[in-house]
């Protein structure tokens, strides 16, 4: 039965498991659910649901008196006074057990969305005498999926409540929910949530046979229940962007005097605030040694083995953990693209990324001196956002005892043999047992080849940082190499500036010419006209082909143009006068104007034509 609450005890950390409940803890992993049932229950988790909603109508869950007591936003005492409606959604509302007791409080400031997995539950929400259709929606919805954005736009809610519904949902999905969440509420915008807490009654009361994963249940019906730790929803609402507010374990006490029963229970219960700007998530990937990841490793049943079938199928009762290592020494795209396969190498699961970094005493023994001291390069690895967590000081031969010790499940590496230190492949036995996942080199990209680009264009580095302000001493330089530098560099810069001066000078040329060209023919184009010049040529062009065309005549004829003395006419005339001859182009109305050839040659007169 429901309580009051306002007498919780609320606390930080749990208290020591006695012996008894880790005993039945212990004997909860004896039989598990089978990989082929757990994919069934995932498959007909709406079946099941909408059964359970059958079988109970709306008798099962009593009605949540408590929730403006423990979540007094709700309340709105700020704006109860005020024409503008808040917009409030409760995911996973059942049959109306937080909203109907919301609305008789007179809560009357919101326009609420409703959903649920379950039709049927919609169907008992609507038929309820306090639903009012001006003011809400109940609609269905599977939140592991982006359809609400069918019924709700981005960034359009002023509060979520989640109460008892993220457990009911398998726990890969849990990330998706609280970005669909966070991308659904405004700046500002708050989350309310409760579920059940790690090692509640209701999870002590679950046999062998009932455990799908860590901390995951089937009920007898069919539905399914997850129990949270405090680390668990805090980082997995921080990661997607929201402020954690309260995040905190209530612990109450279930009641019933006639039964007989007096139990301790215990919730989590949490409240989260979208941030008023976008927050950009830069938190670096912690170390194996920090307490994220150790909670994150202890939270892992190693017990359930995952095969390569499983992780590729998607069948996996929890994360796949994913091993590779290396040096990375001037952390480049090769090694990124080594890290981005290696997260997806699995695509169809959640795969927790590790990466393992040798230290600088194994690797210079081993392998040779690197540019990155081990600090640098575990700090540039674990900024890279594929990766989850950093092994420092790794081997440089994965055991079965290194393996074990985090939990790995697999190791992703190209498959290239990987010669060192007289062992042919140090891959070997991790690739025989089938914990091996290959992944592809990025070819023509190597530490090895940015040192040699380096080297080959030294003097280049060199004389830039010197333009810069550095001095021979910061970079390494002596004396005459540092004069030679300088000198190259006055030299380029003569050679430069000489440059420039003859390409203005030969842009200045041709624009002046353009400028000249361009002003001809306009000036020309004005004297004339376009219209002008093509009716002067269209009538002149006959008459000027006639008179310049040579005219035939007679021997001894009287009647001659030519230039020429009549004791010549005998003799054809000089070749240098032979293309000089005087023309007239006589006109009816207009003077002979006469043009002078150069000098020697006789006169060319032309008459223009009249029209």
């Amino acid at each position: 039965m429901e309580n009051d609450f306002q007498n919780n005890l609320v606390l930080d950390k749990l208290p020591e498991l006695s012996d008894e409940k880790k005993k039945i803890l212990e004997n909860q992993n004896s039989r598990m659910v089978s990989e082929f049932h757990a994919k069934k229950l995932e498959i007909q988790a709406l079946k099941n649901w909408d059964l359970f909603y059958k079988r109970n109508e709306t008798k099962f869950f009593k009605d949540r008196l408590w929730t403006t007591r423990e979540f007094e936003e709700l309340l709105d005492k700020e704006q109860t006074n005020t024409c503008e409606k808040k917009i409030m959604l409760e995911v996973g509302c059942g049959v109306g057990n937080l909203i109907f007791p919301l609305i008789a409080e007179k809560c009357n400031n919101y326009f609420i969305y409703a959903c649920d997995f379950s039709p049927r539950a919609i169907d008992f929400v609507r038929s309820n005498e306090l639903y009012d259709p001006d003011n809400m929606k109940a609609f269905t919805c599977d939140i592991t999926t982006e359809d609400i954005f069918n019924e709700i736009i981005p960034e359009s809610l002023d509060i979520v409540t989640m109460i008892f519904v993220l457990s009911a949902i398998h726990p890969n999905n849990f990330q998706q929910v609280a970005h669909t969440l966070y991308k659904l509420l405004k700046p500002n915008g708050l989350l309310m949530f409760r579920d059940y807490a790690r090692y509640d009654m209701a999870q002590l009361r679950f046999k062998a046979g009932n455990k799908i994963g860590e901390n995951f249940y089937v009920r007898q019906d069919g539905t399914r229940s997850y129990f949270f730790s405090l680390d668990e929803t805090k980082s997995m609402f921080e990661n997607v962007g929201f402020d954690v507010l309260k995040n905190n374990f209530i612990e109450r006490r279930t009641i019933n005097k006639k039964e007989n029963i007096n139990v301790q229970r215990w919730f989590l219960q949490g409240k989260y605030r979208k941030p008023n700007s976008p927050k950009t998530l830069c938190k670096p990937a912690p170390y194996s040694t920090d307490p994220e990841a150790i909670a994150e490793r202890e939270a892992c049943d190693y017990s359930q083995r995952i095969n390569v079938d499983m992780a590729r199928n998607g069948n996996c009762p929890r994360k796949v953990r994913v091993y590779t290592d290396g040096i990375y020494d001037l952390f480049h795209q090769g090694h990124a693209r080594q890290m981005m396969q290696a997260k997806n190498v699995f695509p169809n699961s959640q795969v927790y990324l590790i990466i393992g970094c040798c230290s600088d005493e194994l690797t210079h023994s081993l392998k040779g001196r690197t540019v990155m001291t081990d600090v640098e390069r575990y700090e540039a690895i674990r900024h890279c956002r594929y990766v989850d967590e950093i092994i420092r000081d790794a081997p440089w031969k994965i055991s079965d005892e290194f393996m074990e010790k985090y939990k790995i499940d697999f190791v992703a590496q190209d498959s290239t043999p990987y010669v060192s230190n007289g062992c042919d492949d140090v891959y070997k036995e991790i690739k025989e047992k089938g914990c091996f996942v290959a992944t592809e080199r990025t070819e023509g990209v190597s530490t090895s080849g940015i040192v040699a680009r380096i080297v080959k264009d030294y003097d280049l580095y060199v004389r830039r940082n010197l333009q810069r302000g550095y001095t021979a001493k910061e970079l390494n330089v002596s004396f005459l190499n540092e004069k030679k530098f300088r000198l190259q560099n006055k030299i380029d810069e003569m050679k430069h500036k000489g440059k420039k001066v003859i390409d203005d000078v030969k842009g200045d040329f041709i624009q002046k010419w353009e400028e000249k060209s361009n002003e001809f023919i306009r000036t020309f184009l004005m004297l004339f006209g376009r219209d002008n010049l093509s009716q002067i040529w269209d009538k002149s062009k006959g008459r000027i082909k006639d008179v310049i065309r040579p005219r035939s005549s007679s021997r001894g004829s009287t009647s001659s143009n030519e230039n020429f003395d009549s004791s010549q006419t005998d003799s054809p005339p000089p070749k240098r006068f032979a293309r000089a001859k005087h023309y007239s182009i006589t006109s009816d109305e207009s003077d002979e104007e006469t043009f002078e050839t150069a000098s020697g040659f006789p006169s060319i007169s032309f008459k223009i034509p009249s029209p």
